[in-house]
């Protein structure tokens, strides 16, 4: 067997794994700090974490005062860089768990966690340390080519394209505050991403579910191209034939599908319309009739619950929720660019609030279902009329828990996710550790896109 695709292991996470950052932070009562640390005793993942934990918060107390820019003053990047570069010539001490790649990022994030909004350091803390995990795996997963085998972790070859596509995004994630090695990989994925790139626009193979691969990726690179004004001149071309790719794509009746198939799906129209409506929110003209017709779809499919049907009004194939965020994802990004808002926009808010809030809907279906669902979730209950319906439903921050309990914390595949769900079958353990990233970044990466957005008059 391939040594960059492990035999899968029976590895149960532990459930307790969520209390570690409340127990370092001297946030347990004298109860609860009395069972967790005889649990350490015999839990080697959790303490394990709990030394992570201790380890990074040292050196943001050493400095604390000091702006994160100024960390290279400290010499760490360059230590910790050598420290990565000694390690992998180490088999036996490979990188995936991304603990010496990443330690840099791991810093960075638990300084940035203290300022985030959301349920507090039971849950903010781990999110903060399963999202640096996971960077470092993937980080140290990527091909030096730039792109991520499908392959080599249990995938479609076909799809390689967009999930490499779904790895740069989640890179994306954490750049604003990254050192030199993490947009040197965002650089690489971008080189990779571009070669795939067919002279009718087309990213990746040519074949049925094209479309997957070349939403992803164009909207990928526009993401890229808002957040770093270096990459705008170089990527201006490829995103324009990307764009005229997926106009052309367009079928008669509004909305995007499978090559061989005439008619439209939700899944494909998402990633083509959000490539548009981000494009058009970065300043390009001429989109809005392909824009308008993709939404007119998306109502011809939606129902008066609410629930946005996969090729027509009330097919729900596999489950209703994921096709709903998928709408009104795309609602709320047109909302932040032309401030108008679409006459099924609160029915669609309302059906993804009840998704969140009624009994029995908590637990999540697939990796790609929670990144859609809590990526439209924080979309769509931004504004301030949103959030007058009171607090955030407990099951979004369950939701995040039991994510975290299901990541690798031992072994050579430490801080990613085993496939194991509808769609595992063509991502493997690259999709299901892509997505369960932006799955922990969605409130801040809905954030920064709608400020990259939202800052032109679209």
């Amino acid at each position: 067997m391939s040594d960059r695709m492990p035999a899968e292991r029976d590895v149960s996470p532990c459930r307790l794994s969520v209390e570690s950052a409340a127990y370092v932070q001297g946030e347990l009562d004298v109860r609860e700090r009395s069972r967790f640390e005889a649990h350490l005793g015999g839990c080697e993942a959790c303490s394990d974490l709990v030394a992570g934990l201790r380890a990074t918060l040292d050196l943001i107390e050493h400095d604390r005062d000091r702006e994160l820019s100024s960390m290279s003053d400290l010499g760490l990047p360059d230590r910790l860089r050598a420290a990565a570069r000694r390690a992998r010539r180490v088999s036996a001490l490979r990188l995936a768990a991304g603990a010496v790649a990443c330690a840099v990022l791991l810093v960075i994030a638990f300084q940035s966690m203290r300022l985030r909004p959301g349920p507090g350091p039971r849950i903010a803390a781990p999110v903060a340390a399963a999202e640096l995990l996971a960077l470092g795996w993937l980080l140290e997963a990527q091909e030096p080519g730039g792109l991520w085998s499908a392959t080599d972790w249990g995938g479609d070859a076909r799809f390689e394209t967009g999930l490499s596509g779904l790895a740069l995004l989640a890179l994306l994630g954490a750049e604003p505050r990254a050192d030199g090695q993490l947009t040197e990989a965002i650089d690489r994925s971008i080189d990779g991403l571009l070669r795939e790139q067919s002279p009718d626009g087309l990213f990746g193979p040519s074949f049925f579910a094209a479309p997957y691969n070349h939403g992803i990726v164009t909207s990928v690179l526009l993401e890229a191209s808002g957040q770093r004004a270096d990459l705008a001149a170089r990527l201006d071309e490829p995103i324009d034939r990307a764009l005229e790719w997926i106009v052309s794509a367009q079928v008669a009746d509004g909305g995007w599908g499978y090559l061989d198939a005439r008619g439209a799906n939700t899944s494909l129209t998402y990633w083509q319309l959000r490539a548009l409506l981000l494009a058009r929110g970065l300043g390009r003209e001429g989109l809005r009739p392909a824009i308008d017709r993709g939404f007119e779809w998306l109502s011809s499919v939606s129902d008066d619950r609410g629930r946005v049907g996969y090729a027509r009004r009330g097919e729900f194939p596999s489950g209703s929720d994921t096709l709903l965020a998928k709408a009104l994802a795309c609602e709320a990004l047109r909302e932040w660019i032309d401030g108008t808002r679409g006459e099924l926009a609160g029915r669609w808010r309302d059906g993804l609030y009840r998704a969140f809030s009624e009994p029995g809907r908590n637990g999540a279906s697939t990796y790609y279902g929670d990144f859609l669902a809590l990526s439209a979730y924080h979309a769509g209950f931004s504004t301030p009329e949103s959030a007058r319906r009171g607090a955030m439903p407990e099951s979004v921050w369950h939701r995040l828990a039991h994510l975290i309990e299901g990541q690798e914390r031992t072994g050579d595949l430490r801080g990613s996710w085993r496939g194991h769900d509808l769609w595992s079958p063509a991502g493997g353990r690259l999709y299901a550790t892509a997505t369960a990233t932006l799955t922990l970044q969605a409130e801040t990466r809905t954030e920064r896109v709608r400020a990259m957005v939202a800052r032109r008059d679209g």
